[in-house]
């Protein structure tokens, strides 16, 4: 069973670096339908404010959110959770003429991706070919003495009978 399970996941590491290495873009696909989505809100709902050097202020329908490009925060901290950034950040950096690509955390891209399924797993010899040396073998571990009262009943035979404790009593007659 063990084998069966090494086969199986040596196969599915394979099959997801395949699938890896057979992406259209530099990220993820969920990265990018994320990242898409997002621009899609940024170019068609969101408005610019400049507010400073490196501050914006974002107008999306009701709500205002501050976003400062220097260290890449926005108010809605939605860029901080996903790493990806969120519909302000990319229309700060459209507005000062950006790519929001190289803001994407570098976490999702292939290369990490093909750097987790870099280490294969080896190939294991037919089991007839182990050499099994009895230095190797397994010992089962000492018996320790457990803290508190000792075991009163004594372990009893496979064939022993079980022997009844006491004798079933009459109730006494009431004397009137």
């Amino acid at each position: 069973m063990l084998e069966d399970i090494r086969i199986k996941t040596k196969n599915l590491l394979r099959e997801h670096e395949e699938k890896v290495r057979s992406w259209r873009y530099d990220f993820s696909p969920k990265c990018m339908d994320l990242y898409n989505e997002y621009l899609q809100i940024a170019q068609t709902a969101c408005k610019v404010n400049a507010n400073g050097q490196n501050g914006y202020e974002v107008i999306e329908g009701s709500d205002k959110h501050c976003v400062n490009l220097a260290v890449m925060k926005c108010t809605c901290r939605s860029s901080d959770l996903t790493g990806i950034p969120c519909p302000h950040a990319i229309r700060d950096i459209l507005h000062d003429s950006g790519d929001p690509m190289t803001e994407i955390n570098w976490w999702y891209s292939k290369e990490v991706f093909l750097l987790t399924y870099r280490h294969k797993k080896q190939p294991v010899r037919g089991e007839n070919i182990w050499k099994i040396e009895p230095s190797h073998a397994m010992e089962p571990p000492e018996l320790v003495k457990l803290a508190g009262r000792p075991k009163v009943k004594r372990d009893r035979q496979k064939d022993e009978a079980i022997k009844r404790q006491g004798v079933w009593s009459q109730p006494k007659k009431e004397e009137s």
